[in-house]
Order: structure tokens, then C-alpha cells, then sequence
């Protein structure tokens, strides 16, 4: 008979055990989803409503890729947030593919460029568009700076192709669909 109670005591213990893991995971798996729709709306609100009529103005007036505000200035471990606008006038639906990497990295008070090593590994944004004839496309992309960044000024190229594009450094795909666009983020 006490063999049996044993058993059944350690079947209660190893359920509780169950519980308590579930539980911890289920708040982990919260406060992770939490976190990542603060950053979402953290970038939305930097996309404000100033960006989204000039991107409007932009392609409005037959610019086929637009970037109103090519500059931006954070602190180390912010985020900045560019908006990139595409009008498609090729006259048919086309695929869109938009890249960005880190071209060069000017450190504060220096004249000559560096390597910007990791830096693209910072930059978030959608690559792929399907786009109708006549149909346009805003989109942000953004770029999370961390406290290691050296303070200075990253040039980042922004291609916008139609199919495959790889935006790393000349010679730059045949297939962009307008010239190459820069933007510069200065972190402070």
C-alpha cells in the first residue's frame, strides 16, 4: 500500500511540475509577443503621417521610387525609419524587390569611409512586392541602431528591382528599376 501512495505522490509532484513549466513558457511567450508589437508600434509611429503625404506627393507627380527624407539622426540603440514609395509604370504586373545594405561608415570625425561590418544585420523592411500596373506601394524601413554602434555616419544603398536584386556595391543589377538611392544615418 505505501508503494502505491509513493507513486501517487510522485505523480502529483510531477504534474505540478508540468503546470509550473507551462506556465513560465506561456508568460515567456507573452512578454515576447508584447515586446515585439511595442517595437512594431515604436516604428509605426516614427513612419508618421509627414512621411506618408510626401511619399504620396512623390509618386503622385511620376517618381517610380520615392524617398522623401534621405537623412535621419539617432541615438545609439534607437531606431530610425525611413519611407520608400514604388509606382509601378511599367505597364503590366511586375514583382518588386527592394535591398538595402550598408555602403560605408564615416566615423565621427573622420574623413575616410570604413567598413560598416555587421551594420546590416540592423536594417529591417519587407523585400517583395507585387505590384499592378499603376499600382503603388509605401513601405518603412527601418533601421535599429545598437549602444555598440560607433557614433558617425552610415551611407546605406537602397536598390529597388524588379525580380532578383542584390544590392552589395557596383556593378548594380541590370534589372533595378530606377537609379541607386542613399540614405544616410547619422548615429549621435
Amino acid at each position: 500500500m505505501k508503494r502505491a501512495h509513493k507513486k501517487g505522490i510522485e505523480l502529483s509532484i510531477n504534474f505540478l511540475v508540468v503546470v509550473i513549466l507551462g506556465l513560465a513558457m506561456l508568460t515567456m511567450g507573452i512578454a515576447m509577443f508584447s515586446k515585439f508589437f511595442r517595437g512594431a508600434e515604436a516604428i509605426k509611429d516614427k513612419y508618421n503621417a509627414e512621411t506618408e503625404a510626401q511619399l504620396e506627393s512623390l509618386l503622385s507627380s511620376g517618381e517610380k521610387v520615392a524617398i522623401p527624407f534621405t537623412k535621419r539622426n539617432v541615438i545609439a540603440s534607437e531606431t530610425a525609419v525611413f519611407g520608400v514609395g514604388i509606382l509601378n509604370i511599367i505597364g503590366k504586373e511586375e514583382l518588386f524587390v527592394v535591398d538595402v545594405k550598408c555602403d560605408e561608415f564615416i566615423p565621427k570625425g573622420a574623413d575616410l569611409p570604413e567598413s560598416c561590418g555587421s551594420f546590416d544585420q540592423n536594417i529591417v523592411y519587407v523585400t517583395d512586392y507585387k505590384l499592378k500596373n499603376n499600382q503603388q506601394q509605401k513601405l518603412p524601413i527601418a533601421v535599429s541602431t545598437k549602444k555598440t554602434d560607433k557614433d558617425g555616419t552610415y551611407i546605406l544603398n537602397v536598390c529597388v528591382c524588379t525580380g532578383r536584386c542584390v544590392c552589395n556595391g557596383p556593378p548594380y543589377p541590370g534589372n533595378m528599376y530606377q537609379n541607386l538611392h542613399k540614405l544616410y544615418l547619422t548615429v549621435i
